[in-house]
């Protein structure tokens, strides 16, 4: 990084509230611009007038407070168009630092990240813009996602700045009596709620400058996006809530209606304040000292849409042009779409009367409902209380009301789906191009720990200890600090879907379509509901005349944010950087640990149903947009939405012919007359962390590389089969044959090292043997096993990667200009990796192997401790039981260390534990975390007797990474 890019780097961090590397031990100095040139006058004047006080709360639900925000990033955005010069970059974060210092902060972020991000997709890569990467809002705003409890805990004078663990619990929300507080780890998880900001980022409701018209415009199919992507976020949680035992959501469709209560405990901007608790039986405010809109509006507006729907048209004033050229005012009637009925229920800038306040005739239902529901914590402004969580886009769907609230939305939008026609094949109609695919099986298989059979049709998911990362500067005193709050999150073990599918007429690419759906079994009801499916994954694949097996890893679902989202936590700490500027524009999307629902305990497990659809890709295909990660939910950046059909499509409308069927008869009789549909049933199980595989946690963990880093070492997987690359038997023998195996994450045979061998080409060796790939005596030939050799110069140890996703590589030997692959049906461990045409089994991804910080070429490294203190346990970390052993002398902390072998030993009597590693040597200076476990994924007695025999108070110890 060149002196320039590093200053660079270093302003938009002080502009995102993290400190340089330089001030990470000391007080943040006051931010202050560098030139000396005044600031533009046109921003100052537009500073001045903002409506939004420093210290008060910021709402992208309120008119005014949006009006503002599109005002000052419309600037920014033809500033960054305008002044693509590098040395213009400087002015333009000057004018930035100018507005941080003067607007409120959340307002200020806002506008940053929307600026920012609408304009590095479409500008030229070598425009000065793409020196900005944007931390996450996690990182910028963390105060949202920590309650403040936690804050007064980790940023007590006596933490002096040091770093801080919290081990509460993360939700200070609520209590064991109230039903809800089931539930509340889903509301609260911080990565939902970041994907909740992150998604009206994307989709502001003002639109975003379009350049070539100066205009500000809505993206594609916004309105549409903004219902579907709630709803299926409503899917989602009556699933979850059914799982822990609650009733489905009620709709708030009554605004007289008491609400419950709720208290977020959260500071909402800069520390200042805390947002306002409601307490139980407030309604939607009927006074507003400074809002004229208020409940009896919101009826109103609530009615007229509900009569524009049953007329099927929404009545409004346009204007026509006379021959005289004078313009005259005329009532017009427009019939209502999907797209444009969320925008007007929105209410953003594509609404049936362009704009969104309180005094147009439709109103903005949805906007003005999170208003007045915030409000109700203080409804006559008299005791000067913040509003609630509701206001503020990063925190609404902590609060139950949430749902609540959306699920009336949703019921209004599905009044008018009610009233829509069937899908063609709803109503025996086939498509052409369908009529000759066919689904005979579909089945979905976990990958679990090695040497755990999973039965196929059964998942698994956990609710595992995350500790969640803060370098930031205090609100409270300014001081910088690296705290570390452990929370409660859900996780998953990864798993493969296999169809068998046929196609009996031309080749075509077809789109594959998975959802599934909890079997219900409620009072008067047992079954499915069309508007419980949760859409899984989308993806195109291409098929040739004949049956074939489409393999697909849950890893490479279109719903999900791109892996590089995800805090390095385990072996590093190093935060995701938001960019708009290249296809790993997926920051906003499914976090990817929340893919599925949590399940149910016990041996049955959570029923649901799995269903696929394989229909011709030529009715959904739109030129120049393909489906990748977050697309699902959050569209592409700068292009239309991926594909032509409805979002939600095959359930975006009513299954029955009539009211005497059930969803489930419906669609069963429709599968029986599609055969490019199949419905099958799949358990989804919640146990502990210790049952799950950890090649889990290794993914969330590092960084999914575009390109390889030469010098660095990796996991090479299989996006189709999730195994990796393995040397045979840990051979370091020539021609000793590469394997596909399931990644344990401790042999060193399935890590492997890149060196850059030039144009474009690598070497690439084991770690264990430092052997290079090689394939078997330079064959052309298809089927040509890969094995390890001497390190030489020919080109059958050349390998290319070449992009097939967002992170997905098709490795290919130089020589023969084939595509490494696995042999056979790729299922199983074993199984041999050799040379191929390129097809779907070929794609790879890499993921940083995680390494010891001492050398891995040391033969034997040692550490000599002694224990001053008891060790105690601090329950289940990344699958393993973690204990905390109290240490001197002090030292610096490290990242922690996975090795083949890691183990602790007692020097006076020789008795040593081998452990499956170390998650932080010297935590706080003075303690060392460790997981005893290394070949059991149970943390029984035995092994913790053993243990305490091994490190007790007062012994010295050896900890020896071999």
């Amino acid at each position: 990084m060149t002196t320039s890019d590093q200053a660079t780097e270093d302003r938009v961090n002080r502009l995102s509230n993290i400190p340089n590397d330089k001030e990470k031990s000391q007080r943040i100095a006051p931010l202050v611009v560098t030139k000396s040139t005044s600031l533009d006058p046109v921003l100052l004047a537009k500073l001045a007038q903002s409506p939004v006080p420093k210290n008060g709360e910021f709402s992208t639900f309120d008119p005014v407070h949006l009006s503002y925000a599109a005002e000052i990033y419309k600037y920014f955005m033809e500033r960054f168009t305008n002044e693509n010069k590098p040395e213009q970059l400087d002015d333009i974060l000057d004018d930035l630092a100018e507005a941080k210092l003067r607007l409120n902060e959340t307002l200020f972020q806002y506008i940053f990240e929307v600026s920012l991000v609408h304009n590095q997709r479409r500008l030229p890569k070598d425009h000065p813009i793409h020196k900005i990467l944007l931390p996450d809002v996690i990182d910028r705003l963390p105060f949202k996602y920590v309650t403040s409890n936690q804050i007064q805990r980790l940023t007590s004078p006596d933490q002096n700045g040091q770093k801080a663990i919290d081990e509460k619990n993360f939700h200070d929300t609520g209590t064991p009596v109230d039903p809800e507080n089931k539930v509340a780890w889903y509301r609260e998880d911080p990565w939902w709620n970041s994907h909740h900001w992150h998604w009206h980022v994307i989709y502001p409701a003002p639109g975003v400058l379009n350049p070539d018209t100066g205009k500000m415009e809505t993206k594609d199919r916004q309105g549409e996006l903004f219902y579907y992507m709630h709803q299926q976020m409503l899917a989602r949680y009556d699933t979850e809530r059914m799982g822990a035992g609650l009733a489905r959501v009620v709709p708030y469709k009554d605004f007289r209606q008491p609400m419950p209560g709720y208290n977020a405990n959260l500071i909402a901007t800069s520390g200042k304040f805390n947002y306002g608790p409601r307490s139980e039986g407030f309604i939607m405010p009927t006074i507003r000292p400074n809002m004229q809109y208020d409940m009896i509006e919101q009826e109103v507006r609530r009615q007229r849409i509900f009569d524009a729907i049953d007329q099927g048209y929404f009545e409004h004033i346009g204007f026509v042009t006379l021959p005289d050229g004078t313009q005259e005012a005329v009532r017009k009637y427009t019939a209502i779409n999907i797209d444009l009925l969320g925008a007007t229920v929105e209410a953003n800038a594509a609404s049936i009367e362009k704009i969104s306040n309180e005094n147009t005739f439709y109103g903005s239902l949805h906007n003005l409902g999170h208003r007045l529901i915030a409000a109700a914590v203080d409804p006559l402004e008299s005791m000067n209380w913040p509003k609630g969580v509701m206001s503020d886009v990063a925190t609404a769907i902590r609060d139950p009301m949430f749902w609540r609230w959306h699920r009336f939305v949703d019921d209004t939008v599905t009044r008018w789906i009610n009233k829509q026609p069937k899908n063609p094949f709803a109503q025996g109609i086939k498509l052409p191009g369908d009529e000759t695919l066919f689904i005979t099986s579909a089945s979905v298989l976990s990958i679990g720990p090695p040497n755990v059979a999973r039965n196929p049709g059964h998942l698994y998911t956990t609710m595992e200890t995350y500790a969640m990362n803060f370098l930031h500067v205090s609100p409270v005193n300014d001081q910088n600090y690296n705290m570390t709050a452990e929370i409660k999150r859900i996780n998953y073990e990864p798993f493969n879907y296999s169809f068998d599918v046929e196609n009996t007429g031309d080749a075509k690419d077809v789109t594959v379509r998975v959802w599934i759906v909890p079997y219900l079994r409620e009072i008067g009801m047992e079954g499915l509901d069309r508007r419980l499916f949760i859409e899984m994954d989308r993806f195109e694949v291409h098929l040739e005349k004949g049956k074939k097996t489409i393999r697909r890893s849950s890893e490479s679902s279109t719903l999900l944010q791109s892996p590089k989202l995800e805090e390095n936590e385990l072996f590093d700490q190093q935060h995701v950087e938001v960019r708009g500027d290249s296809e790993d524009f997926c920051y906003c999307g499914v976090p990817r640990h929340m893919l599925l629902p949590r399940g149910k305990k016990g041996n049955v497990g959570y029923k649901f149903k799995l269903f696929v659809m394989i229909s011709d890709a030529a009715h959904d295909r739109i030129e120049g947009a393909h489906d990748r990660c977050g697309s699902v939910y959050c569209g592409l950046q700068n292009k239309k939405y991926p594909v032509k059909r409805e979002m939600g499509y095959p359930f975006n409308r009513l299954l029955q012919p009539d009211l005497l069927k059930s969803d489930e008869q419906a669609l069963l009789d429709i599968i029986k007359n599609n055969p490019n549909m199949h419905l099958s049933d799949i358990y989804i199980h919640w146990v502990g962390a210790q049952h799950i595989n950890i090649l889990r946690s290794l993914k969330l963990a590092h960084k999914q590389r575009k390109v390889p880093e030469s010098g660095k070492n990796y996991f090479i997987v299989n996006a189709s089969s999730d195994k990796g690359f393995e040397v045979k038997d840990e051979s370091t023998s020539d021609v000793a044959p590469i394997v596909q195996n399931t990644i344990v994450g401790t042999r060193d045979s399935q890590r492997f090292h890149f060196t850059d061998a030039g144009d474009g080409f690598y070497t690439i060796s084991a770690l264990h043997s430092k052997k290079n790939l090689d394939i078997t005596g330079s064959g052309q030939k298809v089927g040509t096993p890969l094995i390890q050799y001497t390190p030489h110069t020919s080109p059958n140890q050349r390998f290319k990667l070449l992009q097939s996703t967002h992170y997905h590589f098709h490795i290919a030997a130089k020589h023969s200009n084939k595509y490494l692959t696995y042999q056979g049906d790729g299922a199983s461990d074993g199984v041999s990796i050799i040379q191929g045409d390129l097809d779907a089994t070929q794609s790879w991804r890499l993921i940083l192997a995680p390494l010891n910080k001492w050398p891995i070429s040391v033969a034997r490294q040692t550490r000599e401790f002694v224990v001053r203190a008891q060790p105690t346990s601090t329950g289940v970390v990344h699958g393993h039981p973690r204990v905390v052993i109290p240490i001197e002398p002090k030292d610096v902390d490290e990242s922690g260390a996975v090795s083949s072998s890691v183990t602790v030993r007692n020097t006076a009597t020789g008795k040593k534990i081998r452990i499956y590693g170390v998650n932080h040597w010297v935590w706080g200076g003075n303690e060392l975390y460790v997981w005893p476990v290394y070949d059991s994924f149970s943390f029984s007695d035995a092994v913790l007797e053993h243990f305490k025999q091994v490190v007790f108070v007062g012994a010295k110890i050896n900890v020896v990474v071999k």
